[in-house]
């Protein structure tokens, strides 16, 4: 459906490969297979794409505030990718002690993970932590915006402000004057993050 509505050859294609897959697997209860309807729901007559019509390289979405780096974005499973997550200031039922943190894909494999809707929590994500952390120690609903994304060349940079999600803890001592995240990724060789903190 956002394939038609959007003219997007990306959604066609993707909406296809879902369908494709969901029908190889048998539908798995976990992979929500009702969700293959929406491949040819409100469909137009525009062929999807043959193969995957590629994506940036690095893109930041400014509306959620949540980005992804890829080594090759003309593959649709690069041998490195690194997602980045902000926070908008539309919250939505995801609203977790998340911002700052970071997903990570290498060769075939994820090896850092988000740990999804039930651990919403500072120590469940992949966060420096100020002091002595508890269930509170972030503002899940603080607006923090993803800003200097470049690429030149096999480096790719994007820098999370999560300053405003430490806010909370200054009275328990985890607060910070600041809090910044640069991620370089550096093609399909490495990712580096670079901590910029300043305890409260």
């Amino acid at each position: 459906a956002s394939g038609s509505e959007f003219d997007q050859p990306l959604m066609r294609w993707l909406a296809d490969r879902m369908a494709r897959e969901y029908v190889a697997s048998g539908f798995p209860e976990q992979a929500r297979g009702v969700y293959a309807l929406l491949a040819f729901l409100f469909r137009d007559r525009t062929p999807a794409p043959a193969e995957f019509p590629g994506v940036p390289n690095v893109l930041s979405l400014d509306g959620v505030q949540e980005g992804v780096m890829r080594s090759d974005g003309g593959q649709f499973i690069p041998r490195l990718v690194t997602a980045v997550k902000g926070k908008g200031e539309v919250s939505t039922h995801h609203a977790q002690q998340d911002q700052g943190s970071f997903v990570l894909y290498a060769n075939g494999e994820m090896l850092l993970l988000d740990p999804g809707y039930f651990e919403g929590g500072a120590t469940s994500h992949s966060l420096p932590l100020i002091g002595e952390p508890d269930g509170e120690a972030l503002d899940p609903r603080a607006v923090c915006p993803i800003t200097d994304v470049w690429e030149k060349g096999p480096l790719r940079s994007m820098t999370v402000d999560a300053t405003a999600a430490y806010a909370p803890g200054r009275a328990r001592g985890q607060a910070a004057r600041r809090a910044r995240r640069v991620f370089v990724q550096v093609g399909e060789a490495a990712t580096i993050v670079l901590d910029d903190t300043v305890p409260a």
